[in-house]
């Protein structure tokens, strides 16, 4: 019983964690670590962990135990249904999701670092570029470009804060408040993603309980819960990263189809924010990578005129791929197929 107990605990700590805003400090704590401080380990041991916990209840001759998996995973798909909704993304969101601590108490140790006091590194696990990123998107500076190449990566970083405190019209002291936020967007995602892990898990172990003993579906389902993530959608471009970006300049400039980009400095902001938010692969070398950081790519060949070669190829390519299926739909017709 005291499993059962455990488990569950661990579930209601991600469906709603202990989150705490400390006005002392201006950081967060999320379930007794703050937010700047979680590793990129701290989530997969959490899921590891309960994985754990859930193997060592699940028992197919108990049918208490069996009962109870199957109850247990309709709660987690429903708590996982609920997480997708919410947007993480939204500043107001974030706002108001922290318990305000006014007064800290003693025996709770102060985070080791200020929540702004982060540097490039060069190193890609640092998660220096995801987090300006990340605050650009939730402060809405649309304007705010990583790779301009005009500014050392630490540059760029005041740039960004400079323009937040602008448009908050706040002072500089306020930094480690701004900054904390965009660490509990990351921890609060990552939750959602953990609890998908969990979900997965169970969703694995009741369907071959279902084999077993042929059990009617559930009223939720996890592909029905999927309908609700817009990233668990797959698109797969044949084509290489620049020339994705090529594909989406060229039909967006000849009005084939049209972002929103209104009152955004530069024309493709949105487009761009529309590529790097989307489940779009691409192909490299045989390889299939995903779709990430394509303002990379629009940066180069905005600034680089060796890349209209590239372009005029995919056009080429385009043309070719297009008369194709117009004497392929022209032979059909003559046919008398369509």
């Amino acid at each position: 019983m005291q499993n059962i107990i455990d488990l569950n605990s661990e579930i209601e700590k991600i469906a709603q964690p202990e989150i705490e805003f400390h006005q002392k400090f201006q950081n967060i704590r999320f379930d007794g670590n703050w937010v700047n401080e979680l590793n990129y380990n701290h989530f997969e041991d959490w899921e590891k962990r309960i994985k754990d916990k859930i193997n060592k209840i699940v028992d197919l001759e108990s049918p208490s135990k069996v009962k109870f998996i199957k109850v247990f995973q309709q709660d987690v798909l429903q708590k996982y249904n609920d997480l997708l909704k919410v947007d993480y993304d939204n500043l107001e969101t974030l706002k108001s999701i922290p318990r305000i601590i006014f007064m800290t108490d003693s025996i709770i140790k102060p985070p080791k670092t200020k929540v702004s006091e982060f540097y490039f590194s060069g190193d890609i696990m640092d998660g220096f570029e995801e987090i300006l990123l990340k605050m650009a998107e939730i402060y809405k500076i649309e304007s705010f470009d990583y790779y301009d190449g005009d500014n050392h990566p630490d540059s760029q970083k005041d740039i960004l804060q400079d323009e937040i405190l602008h448009r908050l019209n706040i002072e500089d002291n306020q930094l480690d408040t701004i900054y904390s936020y965009v660490f509990l967007c990351f921890a609060l995602k990552s939750t959602t993603k953990l609890l998908g892990g969990i979900t997965k898990y169970l969703d694995y172990l009741v369907n071959l309980i279902n084999k077993i003993e042929n059990f009617e579906e559930d009223k939720l389902t996890l592909d029905e819960v999927y309908d609700n993530d817009p990233n668990n959608l797959k698109l797969e471009f044949k084509i290489n990263k620049i020339n994705v970006a090529l594909f989406y300049r060229v039909f967006h400039d000849l009005g084939i189809f049209e972002v929103d980009n209104k009152n955004q400095k530069h024309p493709y902001s949105n487009l761009k924010n529309y590529i790097n938010g989307s489940n779009m692969y691409y192909l490299e070398n045989h390889k299939v990578e995903k779709i990430k950081n394509i303002n990379k790519e629009f940066a180069k060949f905005l600034n680089d005129n060796k890349y209209e070669k590239h372009e005029i190829n995919l056009i080429e390519l385009l043309i070719s791929k297009l008369k194709s299926r117009k004497e392929e739909i022209e032979a059909n017709s003559e046919e008398g197929l369509l």
